[in-house]
């Protein structure tokens, strides 16, 4: 998923992408990488929206410049999002992390 360049993150836009990842997810928990390269701003409504139970299995978060590394550790830090969710500078490393975590979560929801 790729977020547009100066995009100001609201609940809406939020609760869209969630509701693309159920789509996506078709029943199933799916990995999910957000591009989060020229994110601006990231409003208190997006904290409600993430706290919700989705289809995402782990949340990986891209983004190189510091005002997207703040922006994804402020949400990581301050919302109770119901995956594992983690903030990286490169997308080869968040897929790695993803494939992992994902495969431990899929374990788990089988009680292994």
């Amino acid at each position: 998923m790729v977020m547009n360049e100066r995009l100001s993150l609201d609940g809406a836009t939020a609760q869209g992408a969630v509701d693309l990842v159920n789509d996506w997810g078709n029943g199933r928990r799916i990995p999910v990488l957000v591009d989060m390269t020229g994110m601006v701003s990231v409003d208190r409504d997006v904290r409600r929206v993430l706290t919700q139970r989705s289809a995402a299995a782990a949340v990986a978060l891209v983004g190189a410049s510091s005002v997207e590394r703040v922006l994804a550790n402020f949400v990581i830090s301050v919302t109770n999002v119901p995956c594992p969710i983690q903030y990286f500078r490169s997308e080869e490393h968040a897929r790695a992390w993803l494939l992992r975590v994902t495969r431990d979560v899929e374990d788990a929801d089988r009680g292994q």
